[in-house]
């Protein structure tokens, strides 16, 4: 498995190197999709039936540990750490 991996992803992957699992699972998810033929149609593979969405992303600043109380009170104030 680890070995078919590596010649599918032309060794993007290997599994003598640490990588990034976010890009292995969107390699992994991809190529799945196309095994079972599917197309950007909409259920088209048991894939993009269950994995299709949308994702949103939150951020917010933090409050450095050094702060003093003052000042920690003074930044959550400001929408950007009080998110």
């Amino acid at each position: 498995m680890l070995q078919a991996t590596v010649l599918c992803s032309d060794k993007k992957f290997q599994f003598i190197k640490q990588g990034d699992a976010a890009e292995f699972m969107s390699f992994l998810l991809n190529t799945l999709h196309i095994a079972l033929n599917g197309t950007q149609k909409s259920s088209s593979s048991i894939i993009y039936k269950i994995f299709r969405g949308r994702m949103r992303q939150y951020s917010r600043r933090v409050v450095p540990a050094e702060a003093t109380d003052y000042e920690r009170m003074r930044l959550l104030q400001q929408p950007e750490y009080n998110g």
